[in-house]
């Protein structure tokens, strides 16, 4: 079988430990068993034309990784594009899901990983190299009530943009519509462009919360999450604000920052979405004596292809730098305006979204080797926002089910094998945004007593 190596980059290297898993709930309304049969074939036709996604991960040289990539016309009966495992449960679905309508305003617990996930399914891109499966994992569980499907991608490969064009493209063969598939390269695009780049004369000053890893920085980071989660009861939960109930949130922070600024400044929907969940955790912690320290994420597609002339917009690899938040004391949340915090976070993105800070980590990271800094004293956040992803744009009624059957109840996002505490991560779901977070169980409390507040339509205190 003819083969090619497509070289990973840095920025793979930086989240070889840990696996993405997009978890649908769908349900039909006519109770018809769902073709999950179709799906499975559905998403191999996908990496029968995707040669990506039916390669394998190998270990290179200085512990990097590349995939080799299978380029025969005609693959062996042999070889698994993807693999596919199926569970089946007598008793409902563990979670009881509210309505995703425009108006909802809801918590609702981690799901089980178990009904998304096999645990066969390797994690690390090493596992993935030591025993070559496919990279591509389909796991589907059925419930008397719904049915569970589960998307899994080695997060040193794909990151949440390259899964949105995974998610895209199975869309698309399942639903008989026409798709672009990727071109073969034994090069990376995103090494060629930063090659082309000058380097950078404004260097951008070393991060305060990202840096390049070391012993005790790392145990420093096992302390941290030890107390967090252990002590602090820290867990995963997922908010969902409806279209309605989100905009009319962000509507009135804008107009609130263009009135401040005089129309000078602006903020998007994330900075708000960001700046209330913030916010909301610490409306009962106005006495912390301890100092806020805040991380977000942002994509470098654009930026790059735009410096560059090399097209990365559909680049599905991990292309990733951060901003940071000038630190701030925990104690003034409760009563800074939402506008303001905002407002912060948009400042913050525009001054750190820049071509030396992307080019600089480049440069600086070549050995893979990044961890958060965790401070005593401090309480570290990072923000993720996949609303630009388009990880819900999947339609499942093509599985049947009848005339509405397969709609979708949720979408989560599971990260494995741990996620840091304080990580929260938005995307849109059904027009609205569907929020997962690692709090304290304290500040859960905290955010779900403001999401009654709404519910019940009383004056909120996140404002």
């Amino acid at each position: 079988m003819e083969t090619i190596t497509f070289p990973l980059t840095v920025y793979d290297r930086l989240d070889s430990v840990m696996s993405i898993t997009m978890g649908y709930v769908v349900q039909s309304e006519s109770g018809t068993p769902l073709d999950v049969d179709k799906l499975d074939q559905a998403v191999g036709r996908v990496a029968e034309k995707w040669r990506m996604l039916a390669g394998r991960i190998v270990a290179v040289e200085d512990g990097a990784f590349a995939v080799s990539i299978p380029t025969s016309a005609t693959l062996p009966s042999s070889y698994r594009t993807h693999t596919f495992t199926t569970s089946h449960s007598s008793t409902p679905f563990p979670l009881s899901l509210p309505a995703l309508t425009p108006s909802s305003i809801a918590y609702i617990p981690s799901p089980p990983s178990s009904s998304f996930l096999h645990p066969s399914t390797p994690i690390t891109s090493s596992s993935h190299a030591s025993k070559q499966t496919p990279m591509l994992s389909l796991h589907i569980t059925t419930y008397p009530d719904c049915t569970c499907i589960g998307l899994t991608l080695p997060h040193g490969v794909f990151d949440a943009s390259g899964f949105g064009e995974v998610v895209h493209a199975i869309d698309a063969e399942l639903n008989e519509r026409h798709w672009d598939v990727p071109t073969l390269s034994s090069s990376n695009p995103l090494e060629t462009a930063f090659q082309s780049l000058e380097p950078p004369s404004d260097l951008p000053p070393e991060s305060k919360y990202w840096v390049a890893g070391s012993r005790a920085l790392f145990a420093r980071l096992v302390v941290s999450l030890a107390w967090e989660y252990w002590w602090q009861g820290a867990e995963e939960g997922i908010v969902f604000l409806g279209e309605d109930v989100a905009n009319a949130l962000i509507e009135r922070v804008k107009k609130e920052v263009t009135e401040e600024t005089g129309g000078k400044e602006w903020v998007l929907s994330g900075d708000v979405i960001s700046a209330w969940v913030l916010k909301a955790a610490y409306l009962n912690e106005p006495q912390s004596r301890n100092t806020l320290e805040v991380l977000g994420m942002w994509s470098g597609r654009d930026l790059l292809s735009t410096a560059t002339g090399t097209d990365l917009t559909h680049y599905p690899h991990n292309l990733q730098s951060h901003y940071e938040l000038p630190s701030l004391p925990c104690s003034s949340l409760p009563t800074l305006p939402l506008s303001t915090l905002a407002l912060s976070f948009r400042r913050a993105l525009t001054h750190d979204r820049t071509l030396s800070r992307l080019a600089h980590f480049h440069a600086t990271s070549k050995d893979g080797d990044r961890t958060v800094v965790r401070k005593w004293g401090s309480d570290a956040w990072v923000f993720i926002n996949r609303s630009q992803a388009g990880l819900d744009g999947i339609g499942f009624g093509g599985l049947g089910g009848g005339e509405g059957g397969g709609g979708m109840k949720a979408a989560f996002t599971i990260l494995k094998p741990m996620e840091l505490d304080h990580a929260v991560a938005f995307q849109k779901l059904n027009g609205g945004y569907f929020i997962t977070a690692i709090l304290r169980k304290s500040r859960w409390a905290a955010l779900r007593s403001e999401l009654e507040r709404m519910k019940a339509g009383e004056t909120p205190r996140v404002a």
